[in-house]
């Protein structure tokens, strides 16, 4: 089917000319109505799957050609736009024989957004890797790139990965949107009580805080709201990240770089003549950055820090197992949390068929947001006793709870008795 489609430039001119519809196989699927502007140029096409421009004149070969960069220029600011304001923290293309699928990580849920007909695949990639500053011509070896650009009067930073597979080239965006990234620690999801004893770990002058859990679990997200509660002191805070995902006044924030050999422990070794009060460091990977950072606490500095751990007493055990000693971990160690992340049901529909069938506020998905379940440890004398002579997590966890420590699971049962998340999302993210 032929249509027809206008520009409209910033000088006023417009410009004609037809198009071929192209309709995708999947019926429900579409990709863009593009009508944002960009650089002065305004593409009005009927909505649908993307469509493929056929210029009837072959005197404006030239034209068609322009008209093609332009299009692509819009509809990849389009989707990026559009996943923003869908509150998704990454947009994956997927090469696939004959389409390419975008999909939205939302919630930690991958969603289905778009089809696209692979004719246009290479442009789009193309596109994508200019604005990540990266080699267009290559296509064989995985490539990184970042951006920024300006939505809704904010600043949102652009993680851009890609990976050479069998069917074309892979694409993955992380999106790193302050609005849906930054939080205050009243917004974490902290019962109240726990709350308060966060703050006051928080205030100490010295000292170890842990916060744990894998990937995708929040830590980074607590970290700066940890971050941005200790800004407001008069302190001297240091934060070595990899990467620094976002900026922050009153903060010195360094970023590793591996491939220069600028790694979490040298830099550790550097900041602490640094006068530093707070450290924080975004990941404990090894034994060697483990015992800076255990150092520089016992040596009067409040450090953070994050562990790829099951559960709260599980950090303490891994320390001991990389080799602290534990004399300075008992000395040292504050509090650990221990958290995951599960979805919210929707304050509209709750989750609830029909209603949910027809809810626009959660994307018919029955959810909106997430919360953490959590375990938080206040270290304490017998805990330290404990460290001194290396016991087991099971009997660190034992002595916790007796001392008013409240599990993940039952945090996660009373989240689901106040209809805050389902049982099947608690389940599916309970620690193995």
């Amino acid at each position: 089917m032929t249509v027809s489609f206008h520009l409209r430039f910033s000088d006023g001119s417009t410009l004609s000319s037809s198009a071929e519809h192209y309709k995708s196989d999947s019926s429900g699927d579409h990709l863009y109505d593009v009508g944002e502007s960009h650089n002065g140029v305004h593409l009005f096409l009927p909505t649908g799957s993307l469509h493929q421009l056929s210029v009837d004149s072959s005197k404006e070969h030239q034209t068609e050609k322009n008209i093609q960069g332009k299009k692509i220029i819009a509809l990849v600011r389009e989707m990026i736009v559009e996943a923003i304001e869908k509150r998704a923290s990454d947009i994956h293309l997927k090469p696939l024989q004959t389409v390419v699928e975008v999909r939205y990580r939302v919630d930690g849920s991958m969603q289905l957004a778009h089809r696209i007909n692979r004719n246009h695949y290479s442009a789009i990639v193309s596109r994508i890797k200019i604005l990540g500053n990266m080699d267009i011509a290559e296509h064989r070896l995985p490539q990184d790139g970042a951006y920024h650009l300006s939505v809704n009067n904010r600043g949102v930073d652009l993680r851009i990965s890609t990976v050479p597979t069998l069917e074309g080239e892979s694409v993955v965006i992380r999106i790193l949107d302050p609005k849906t990234g930054l939080r205050k620690i009243s917004d974490i999801g902290f019962r109240f009580g726990d709350e308060q004893l966060f703050r006051r770990m928080l205030q100490q002058k010295n000292g170890l805080i842990l916060i744990t859990g894998p990937t995708g679990s929040g830590k980074s997200t607590t970290m700066y709201a940890a971050m941005d509660t200790l800004r407001e002191r008069a302190l001297n805070i240091i934060s070595i990240e990899d990467p620094v995902e976002y900026r922050m006044d009153r903060v010195r924030q360094i970023e590793v770089n591996e491939v220069a050999n600028n790694t979490f422990a040298k830099n550790l070794r550097h900041i602490l003549r640094h006068d530093p009060d707070v450290i924080l460091i975004g990941e404990i990977r090894d034994q060697e950055t483990a015992k800076i950072a255990l150092q520089s606490a016992y040596t009067g500095h409040l450090v953070l820090s994050t562990l790829h751990t099951r559960d709260a007493p599980s950090a303490i055990t891994r320390l001991l197992e990389m080799g602290m000693e534990p004399y300075m971990l008992k000395d040292t160690l504050i509090g650990v949390l221990s958290q995951r992340l599960v979805r919210k049901l929707c304050d509209q529909c709750h989750g609830e068929s029909p209603d949910r069938a027809h809810c626009h506020h959660c994307n018919r998905s029955g959810f909106y947001g997430r919360t953490p379940i959590y375990e938080l440890i206040k270290v304490n004398s017998l805990i330290r006793e404990q460290i001194r002579d290396g016991i087991t997590a099971d009997e660190i966890r034992a002595t916790a709870l007796e001392n008013g420590m409240v599990s993940m699971e039952l945090h996660a049962t009373e989240l689901i008795d106040q209809k805050i998340t389902t049982a099947q999302e608690s389940n599916y993210h309970e620690p193995s």
